[in-house]
């Protein structure tokens, strides 16, 4: 299940947030619903820079480029609120591989 945030202001806001495995890196998706259209972002996030950087400067990181993608819709939705919804789709993929992996 996607992270999803909607803009309490802007109903017509949404963001989603998927991570998948994709060898040695992760697959981050980020998912904006506008009135405008739907727009997809997709980072390749390497697993060791993950491990060096830990969660939270990589949600941090991932956030800065989809920032310079999308500086209205961090704006509607406020620069907290969607690094949370990143930290939190990194996170809930982490714990998904460990549990496969276990």
């Amino acid at each position: 299940m996607p992270e999803s945030v909607h803009s309490p202001l802007n109903h017509w806001c949404i963001l989603r947030v998927y991570a998948e495995p994709n060898g040695p890196v992760a697959a981050l998706i980020l998912v904006t619903h506008t009135r405008r259209g739907t727009d997809v972002r997709e980072f390749e996030l390497p697993y060791l820079l993950w491990d060096s950087l830990g969660t939270r400067a990589t949600a941090e990181l991932v956030l800065r480029h989809y920032a310079a993608c999308h500086p209205e819709t961090v704006a509607r939705l406020g620069r907290c609120t969607v690094k949370r919804r990143i930290t939190a789709g990194l996170l809930r993929h982490y714990y998904e591989q460990h549990r496969q992996s276990a």
